[in-house]
């Protein structure tokens, strides 16, 4: 039985993480499916995610296909991930998106209900395969649907002792609406804790409608199930958000679907699609997780429903071309972050089957990709492999082996939170009768992603700070917890936010305010609460689109150089210290005053900027890296101490460090060599059934009672354990017995990455 509590999911008490692989079964010919899980087992995978296409299994109303034809034989496929040791990941939509026809939705539902689609706010028809959600209609065909569906495959339910432990309901619940700037205005739900005009004409944020109308859709979805008769079930929702590689729109999902899990014990998931890790979308992967973590309510786990482990080449086209880092990179951040769930997508290639009945809209196939899908997945349909495969393996058995092991460590954050502000990411409504909204909108938009995400945070990352985030609209905040709170300001702020930042400041909070200076609330009425207090006049903001070159000066000196560009300027007023000044007034630009900075313009990509802030706060971080060169990501984890130190190095360089933890030396100060693109999980006071582990600059694979296996990462690596047991003589290693510990050595013929077995008598 799997269950979560306290974030973490355990298998009958056992921590346990989940790493998945979406494998399409009527994407495959069905002779080949044991070969693609095959292929998954020696992966390291011990859970197999698929969509359900409801479009497939019921092309033509009452006319069910779940193994008329083999392709569509449900059953059959999950009862071979039972025997080979499998848990089943079940995504059923009804929206499954997964690049088919009407996103997953049946034509006959969309012939059937002609008024299933909705109007938008402004009384348009909706345009694309949207529809009212709460439709009664549409609810009613996909009660039948999942009705259906649990006749065929109910009994591999965990309940029944199947395999069966998770079902996404729908699967990015707003997405649709979002990206085609169409507000759906259903005649099929008006909450009682919201008034229609004063969303339209008060509320202006206007987002809290549409909340509590995706919350609406998911329960009644939920209750389904419930109402067929699943228990002890896992739900999850998918987070929708990423675009272009990066980022910075994936809040807005948060936003948008946050209540789903926070009045449920619904589990959220994120569905992230970035391509190499690298410096300039590092801090992105970081934020996001960060939030999504900031808005958690009960004990649900952190999940990624859809990790992207392509290798780039979505079209067919070698538009783009992967590094061999790209996924290891994005999966160690994801765990060192707390996840605890991973579902590779698309984990196998495939082919889209055809419509039995005819084409649709000019297409013989159920999807639009044509008769091809998947092509940048790690295994092709014929079961070969591509460049990504086998250091993504690698990571991935190290991960499940020691499941058991770090299953419930969590990471060691620094005392420092970075704001999560929903209201700010409350841009999905398009009212483009009240300009109010807009106003509102094009605010945050501009500034909500700015100097505090691409430089102030970037920055911070480099310098090794393992950041928070805090829900600051739901969640007191405690100085003696977080010392300083790091919020993106923009030129519309809530007043009882306003009021929360004053009460943590006298209470001896830090703060750092990066962006616009906040002047108005959330009605868009005349609003300095915050300003006033930290005693700041501002005025408006300057763009170099209006006003161009503008050019600010530092007191220090960056590089030798004392000026330096900015796309964006707010001149400001104050007793305190100017952070910059502008260069042909003087006039002040940003303050550093008493427990508080005010950032109120970019500035360059130089760490000495960054430093100089929080050296005016008096803020250092516990892990710190010296000595290296370039870029290096450095996250632990542990309990209430340190017990895995994860190391990234995004150069294309080789780098040396040392590498010091609450001012205590790691690795008795000894210089590690991180090199190119390369990445670790290195174990600290890490416990094991024969002792400990004091430390290892090899990377631990496997802990079995007779034996462990590592990973070599050094020209001479260097493993240090108490143990109870004697070691096994190797030619590979040497060993060292001293009055306190056991120091293992590598020997000078082995090689990097060499798999090493140390075996216990």
């Amino acid at each position: 039985m799997i269950y979560y509590r306290n974030h973490n999911f355990y298998d009958n008490e056992k921590p346990i993480l989940l790493m998945a692989g979406e494998v399409h079964y009527f994407r495959l010919p069905k002779s080949r499916w044991s070969m693609h899980l095959d292929l998954a087992k020696a992966m390291g995978l011990n859970t197999i995610a698929t969509y359900v296409p409801w479009i497939g299994h019921v092309e033509k109303e009452n006319d069910l296909d779940f193994g008329k034809t083999d392709i569509y034989d449900l059953n059959g496929f999950i009862e071979l991930c039972k025997e080979k040791g499998f848990y089943v990941f079940l995504r059923p939509g009804p929206y499954v998106m997964a690049e088919l026809m009407n996103e997953g939705i049946p034509e006959w539902v969309f012939e059937k209900y002609p008024d299933v689609k909705p109007k938008t706010i402004d009384g348009k028809p909706i345009q694309g395969p949207i529809v009212d959600y709460l439709h009664p209609g549409f609810l009613h065909e996909v009660h039948t649907w999942y009705q259906q569906l649990l006749h065929e495959i109910g009994h591999h339910l965990q309940q029944h002792g199947g395999p069966i432990i998770g079902i996404q309901l729908d699967n990015e619940i707003g997405m649709l609406p979002w990206v085609s700037r169409q507000s759906i205005d259903s005649p099929y739900f008006m909450p009682n804790s919201i008034h229609k005009n004063d969303l339209y004409q008060k509320r202006l944020s206007c987002g809290e409608y549409e909340r509590e109308y995706y919350l609406a859709y998911a329960k009644a979805l939920e209750s389904m199930f419930i109402n067929l008769g699943v228990k002890d079930m896992n739900y999850f929702i998918n987070i929708h958000g990423t675009s272009h590689g990066r980022g910075k729109t994936f809040p807005i999902g948060i936003s948008q679907l946050m209540l789903t899990w926070q009045k449920t014990k619904m589990i959220p998931g994120t569905d992230v699609y970035f391509g190499n890790l690298t410096i300039e979308d590092v801090h992105d992967y970081y934020i996001i997780h960060e939030f999504l973590e900031a808005t958690l309510e009960g004990e649900q786990p952190l999940t990624s429903l859809e990790f992207n482990c392509g290798d780039g080449n979505f079209g067919d086209n070698l538009a783009s071309r992967t590094l061999p880092s790209a996924a290891d990179f994005k999966l160690r951040m994801n765990m060192a972050q707390g996840y605890k769930m991973i579902n590779y997508y698309l984990l196998t290639g495939g082919f889209n089957p055809r419509f039995k009945y005819g084409a649709l809209r000019h297409s013989p196939f159920i999807a639009i990709t044509g008769e091809r899908h998947g092509y940048a997945a790690p295994i092709q349909p014929d079961g070969t492999t591509n460049y990504t495969f086998d250091r993504l393996a690698r990571t991935t058995r190290m991960l499940t082996s020691l499941s058991p092991y770090i299953g419930e460590l969590k990471p060691m954050k620094d005392d420092i939170a970075i704001a999560w502000i929903s209201d700010i990411y409350m841009t999905t409504i398009a009212d483009e009768k009240n300009p109010v909204v807009k106003d509102i909108q094009t605010a945050h938009e501009f500034q909500r992603n700015g100097v505090v995400w691409d430089t102030l945070i970037k920055q911070m990352m480099l310098l090794n700070y393992q950041l928070g985030a805090i829900d600051l609209e739901r969640r007191p905040i405690d100085p003696q917890k977080t010392k300083l709170v790091i919020v993106p300001t923009t030129r519309f702020m809530a007043n009882d936010l306003q009021q929360k930042l004053i009460d943590y400041h006298k209470q001896g909070g830090k703060l750092i305010l990066a962006g616009e200076c906040p002047t108005r609330n959330l009605l868009g009425q005349e609003d300095t609460l915050l300003l006033d207090y930290l005693g700041i006049r501002s005025k408006p903001v300057m763009v170099d689109w209006e006003v161009p070159f503008i050019t600010l000066t530092r007191r220090h000196p960056i590089r030798e150089a004392q000026s330096f560009r900015s796309y964006f300027a707010q001149v400001t007023e104050s007793k305190d210290q100017p952070l910059f000044q502008l260069m042909n007034t003087n006039e002040s630009v940003g303050v550093l005053g008493n427990r508080f900075a005010l950032i109120s313009s970019s500035y360059p990509g130089h760490l000495e900027v960054t430093i100089d802030i929080l050296n005016h706060l008096d803020v250092t971080s516990n892990l710190q890296l010296m000595d290296h060169q370039g870029h290096l990501i450095a996250l632990m984890q542990g309990d209430k101490d340190p017990h895995l130190l994860h190391l990234i190095n995004l150069d294309h360089f080789d780098q040396k460090v040392k590498i010091s933890y609450r001012g205590k030396p790691l690795f008795q100060g000894k210089s590690l060599d991180v090199f190119s693109q390369d990445a670790m999980m290195l174990p600290l006071d890490f416990t094991i059934p024969q002792g400990k582990i004091i430390d290892s600059t090899a990377e631990l694979l496997e802990i079995h009672d007779d034996y462990l296996a590592f990973r070599l990462t050094q020209e001479e690596d260097e493993i240090r354990l108490i143990v109870n047991r004697l070691i096994t003589p190797s030619p590979s290693y040497t060993v060292h017995d001293t009055k306190d510990m056991v120091i293992i050595r590598s020997n000078t013929h082995a090689k990097l990455h060499d798999r090493i077995i140390i075996h216990f008598n």
